[in-house]
């Protein structure tokens, strides 16, 4: 049986977006973070955008799709997974999961979170990772590669950045967390608000039809301690 990643074995336990509100990280240390923290921070956070996309499937009338309750639409979340608070929330997740009904009684160790966000934040890069729900519309990115995404994706700091081409391609297969990861070199340089941070791509969905995200991440919003993060 394939392994289960950390990330969704944690949308599964705890219902996927309508459980995070109960998280309060925005006004704790990270340190005092919690499983509900950690989930908040992956589905309710500066670091995610969901695209809504009107039903991908062949044939689907598509008059009968509602944006409110989701039905018809495919929805895919973009995360920054590079960005500090990211790093600090997976390192959580990754400790409590195992027995979130223990949380409570088994502290979040904020040393070796620290330590890990510090070992992936060294490799400078932006790591931008893409899953959806239902599933299958991003495990669709099996089927692509580097050669194939690299000539449609890139990431960009606007306004006035220059485009960032596409270093590396990890599939959801073998990604971790279960999500496709697109990996950036990283500018060198100050990036302070206003601005924004754009990732682009295109790639097809399960059932053929292209799909292109666009998303666009604020700086003003991604600020954590003091800098932006991502």
């Amino acid at each position: 049986m394939r392994r289960i990643a950390p990330f969704w074995l944690c949308w599964m336990l705890l219902g996927g977006p309508g459980w995070t509100r109960q998280g309060h990280w925005r006004h704790k240390p990270p340190a005092q973070w919690t499983l509900e923290d950690a989930v908040s921070i992956h589905f309710d956070s500066p670091w995610v955008v969901v695209e809504p996309k009107s039903s991908l499937q062949r044939g689907a009338d598509l008059y009968r799709s509602d944006p409110v309750s989701g039905a018809g639409f495919v929805h895919y979340y973009v995360r920054l997974r590079s960005a500090r608070p990211m790093l600090l929330a997976y390192a959580c997740l990754r400790q409590l999961l195992p027995a979130p009904h223990l949380r409570l009684a088994i502290p979040f160790d904020p040393i070796a979170a620290a330590e890990f966000a510090d070992q992936m934040q060294a490799r400078n890069q932006i790591v931008v990772a893409v899953a959806s729900r239902p599933l299958r519309f991003a495990q669709a990115l099996n089927l692509e590669t580097f050669e194939g995404l690299a000539g449609s994706t890139f990431s960009k700091l606007e306004p006035g950045g220059a485009k960032i081409p596409l270093r590396h391609f990890v599939p959801p297969s073998r990604s971790l967390t279960g999500e496709a990861l697109f990996i950036f070199e990283r500018p060198t340089g100050r990036f302070l608000p206003p601005g924004t941070l754009r990732f682009t791509t295109e790639f097809r969905s399960g059932d053929g039809v292209r799909v292109r995200l666009a998303p666009a991440f604020s700086l003003r919003k991604l600020l954590f301690q003091g800098r932006p993060e991502f």
